[in-house]
């Protein structure tokens, strides 16, 4: 039986869109056994716009494409345009002797917006920070807005406008912190320390090791059966004589992007499922010029 490729809703796909995907070849299997992505307008996989290989110990799962932390290649004047119709080919690979398992194929429509909100994900991020040409059009507008609330709010308002700003940015200006923390047990974090013009806003969680035998259901992202961990977030009053929970995360899916609720945290307390092992990457916006 080919492999199951079940697409995003409406069948549409593009970058930061998952697909998941399922084949009923049983392991276990070699060390490098792998997933082939091809996508592009070849329903045999050749000159593909996307070509990525992820390195897997099972065969089934849901994979983001342009992933930053798979390498994938992409070739440019292959990319298809909004509308176009394109062929996810998907190989697994035995590791070690290369030989297919397995292959599906699927008739897709390309989209370059409906996953926008998981495109920040996919970029690989530099630690010099810095300004793309859409970022200062942001910031341009940010400017404007700060004008007309001074000029019909006063300073009041004002304040009010920079607080909601700095306490809960676009998302889209967000980024992730390259330093990856593996999280097992129990314990706590702290926000890395802020710097000129930078701050986190919240924690990009990733199952690292999941336990044999976990129960999981496809969707738009996998979705695990048990809870694989819980998080919270702690404030404490102005005085700091009390500090609360204000903010609690019970983690179902294999990948989450947590922003929260109530920013500048004082910890982050996690309690992770044994036999489960979960990776954590600071989401921070980094303001340079």
């Amino acid at each position: 039986m080919p492999i199951v490729i079940t697409p995003p809703v409406n069948d549409l796909v593009g970058p930061g869109s998952f697909l998941s995907v399922s084949s009923d070849v049983l392991g276990p299997f070699p060390t490098d056994t792998r997933f082939v992505f091809d996508i592009g307008t070849s329903n045999e996989g050749v000159n593909p716009y996307i070509h990525s290989e992820i390195v897997v110990s099972q065969g089934n799962g849901s994979y983001q494409l342009l992933d930053r932390h798979v390498t994938s290649t992409v070739e440019s004047t292959l990319q298809p345009k909004s509308g176009d119709q394109v062929y996810a080919v998907v190989q697994f690979i035995e590791g070690g002797t290369n030989a297919v398992l397995d292959s599906g194929t699927v008739q897709l429509t390309w989209t370059t917006t409906d996953a926008i909100g998981q495109q920040i994900y996919t970029q690989t991020t530099t630690g010099g920070g810095g300004l793309t040409t859409e970022e200062h059009g942001w910031l341009d507008a940010l400017q404007q807005g700060f004008a007309n609330t001074v000029q019909y709010g006063g300073a009041a308002a004002t304040q009010a406008f920079a607080n909601g700003i700095f306490e809960h940015p676009n998302p889209a200006l967000l980024q992730l912190r390259d330093a990856t923390m593996s999280l097992t047990g129990q314990g706590n974090l702290q926000r890395p320390a802020a710097g000129v013009g930078v701050e986190a806003y919240g924690l990009h969680l990733e199952v690292a090791v999941a336990p044999d035998g976990a129960g999981r259901r496809n969707g738009i992202l996998l979705e695990y059966v048990e809870r694989v961990a819980q998080l919270a977030t702690t404030h404490s009053t102005t005085a700091g004589t009390f500090e609360s929970v204000t903010e609690v995360l019970d983690l179902h899916l294999e990948q989450y992007s947590w922003l929260w609720k109530y920013s500048f945290p004082e910890r982050i307390l996690y309690d992770v499922t044994p036999g489960w092992t979960l990776n954590a990457t600071w989401l921070v916006w980094i303001i340079s010029p």
